[in-house]
């Protein structure tokens, strides 16, 4: 009996190990998921930096940024100024002129039909983007949601608003007449 019990012990895995040995490949992997996740915004911001350079509004943009006039929503992922629009975790700055749509989408993962987590998000098209979910908020936020979509109509009132299927159409319309113009 006393030798099962030694080779019990002998063969038990011992977690502190595993946790040990463990630790280095998930903090790689952790890295490089990070690393990853953060390539596409650094390369959507350097785009939207250069054009904003281009056509002479960096320095307006840098100073709206700290100005007195902007609205801080979501939890400071998403400002709003007089001319620009900052969507700090897309690496999205444009002005409001190149909003072309603006709607609520509200995601709910359930698990056996019971709503486990309901998030309502802030999706955005621009005339350089296709559309992009730009903010991410819980249920309720959908004030803040509703602030900026109405802020961002109030500054373009050519930008499209809403969900349904006469703005899925005029996106869609939008898109082929920018394609046959850059062709």
């Amino acid at each position: 009996m006393d030798t099962m019990n030694t080779m019990k012990k002998f063969l038990k895995p011992n977690l502190v190990v595993t946790i040990i040995l463990l630790i280095p490949p998930l903090t790689f992997l952790g890295l490089i998921g990070l690393l990853f996740g953060t390539l596409p915004a650094n390369k959507r911001m350097k785009k939207h930096l250069a054009s904003l350079e281009q056509r002479g509004l960096l320095a307006q943009a840098a100073a709206e940024m700290s100005g007195p006039n902007v609205k801080q929503l979501m939890k400071g992922n998403l400002l709003l100024t007089d001319h620009f629009i900052y969507c700090k975790g897309m690496g999205i700055v444009l002005p409001y002129e190149d909003a072309v749509w603006a709607y609520k989408h509200r995601q709910s993962n359930s698990l056996l039909f019971i709503p486990i987590i309901v998030q309502d998000s802030l999706y955005l098209a621009t005339t350089t983007e296709k559309v992009r979910q730009v903010a991410v908020m819980g249920k309720d936020k959908h004030d803040e949601i509703k602030e900026a979509i109405l802020t961002i109509y109030s500054k373009n009132q050519n930008c499209l608003i809403g969900y349904n299927n006469d703005t899925i159409a005029a996106y869609r319309q939008w898109k082929k007449q920018m394609k046959a113009a850059s062709d």
